[in-house]
């Protein structure tokens, strides 16, 4: 068994760089007045626990656009970082920043809800940011090859949303991946929409059965809608937000979340996006801390019942909704799964 130790400082975050890490880590808002989406005119500063090592001994597979190792993010971290491309050029372009940022606000030892964790970067989309049904799930046989070899536990994050399921991307699939014992984590996707087992429009991965769907949030605790681009400016984009509906399981934080770029120059280490993509690796973040003190999963009844841990410990009510079928619960990184 795995076992997570923590340094037992505090940290005084300013809420305009990552108030996602802290608002996973409160069970209150401190963000009490709503803005419209502006994070002006909010507190400046945040202190909440940091735990420096959370989460060792846990493997995160991010199925994504790519990270780049060299980044300031990743380097000097005990080679906590591995990428595979499965053939997919890297090449150079900014789009490989929506992996990198993913991944950062999962284990970034800036960013991360559990730094401590070994980051598997798996590409599956082109440098244009797009992938194939096949191209994620040859990225899930490729962790199912690495993970038979491998004694950590580990889940996957999958920031990632296609509305039609094709090829060889399939529930058989998902439900081998979830009978070795991976958990897996998926964006709810970002339509604004309600998504159901009766809709024919329902994003996967997030529609299959035993995947874990998070949906997102803005500063105040709403559903996110319209949130603002990576300067702060308010765009008329309607049909912008998360999905919300009987397929989501929880949300957690996914407007103008910080984290790493793909870029490693000084002016361009960081980078916002908005979306579920956020939100669902604040959510596989706090499941890597269940799993650095539960250890390994033996299969999917095991993978079930971190789903259940990380849904009992939630904050209830907490998300402002409209909508009846949909759960108001946020994510909530208990101290008992991150203290020795």
């Amino acid at each position: 068994m795995a076992t997570s130790v923590h340094d037992g400082t505090f940290f005084t975050q300013n809420s305009n760089d990552n108030w996602g890490l802290a608002r996973v880590f409160s069970r209150d808002n401190p963000w009490t007045v709503p803005r419209m989406w502006s994070l002006e005119n909010q507190p400046n500063t945040v202190t909440f626990n940091t735990f420096t090592n959370v989460g060792s001994g846990v493997d995160v597979y991010v199925l994504d656009s790519g990270i780049n190792p060299d980044h300031p993010e990743w380097t000097g971290v005990d080679s906590r970082c591995i990428v595979r491309s499965l053939g997919l050029s890297h090449g150079d372009d900014a789009a490989r920043s929506h992996g990198g940022n993913v991944a950062s606000v999962i284990g970034g030892p800036k960013y991360g809800v559990a730094p401590g964790v070994r980051i598997i970067s798996i590409k599956v989309t082109n440098n244009s940011g797009f992938g194939t049904s096949n191209q994620v799930a040859a990225g899930l046989m490729e962790v199912r090859s690495h993970y038979s070899v491998n004694s950590n536990p580990a889940l996957i994050n999958m920031s990632l949303e296609n509305y039609t399921a094709t090829g060889s991307l399939t529930q058989a699939l998902i439900n081998a991946v979830a009978g070795d014992g991976i958990a897996m984590f998926a964006a709810a996707g970002n339509r604004y929409e309600d998504i159901n087992s009766l809709s024919a429009t329902n994003p996967y991965p997030a529609a299959f059965d035993n995947v874990f769907v998070v949906g997102a949030t803005g500063i105040t605790d709403q559903i996110m809608h319209n949130p603002p681009d990576s300067a702060g400016n308010i765009l008329v984009r309607p049909n912008f937000g998360s999905n919300y509906g009987p397929q989501v399981d929880i949300f957690a934080p996914g407007a103008c979340v910080v984290g790493a770029s793909y870029l490693t120059d000084n002016n361009s280490l960081s980078t916002k996006f908005s979306g579920t993509s956020q939100a669902c690796p604040h959510v596989a973040g706090v499941a890597a801390l269940m799993l650095g003190k539960t250890g390994e999963l033996s299969g999917l009844a095991d993978v079930t019942s971190l789903y259940n841990m990380i849904k009992d410990a939630a904050t209830v009510n907490r998300v402002r909704i409209a909508v009846a079928s949909t759960t108001s619960k946020m994510v909530y990184a208990a101290s008992a799964y991150i203290s020795v």
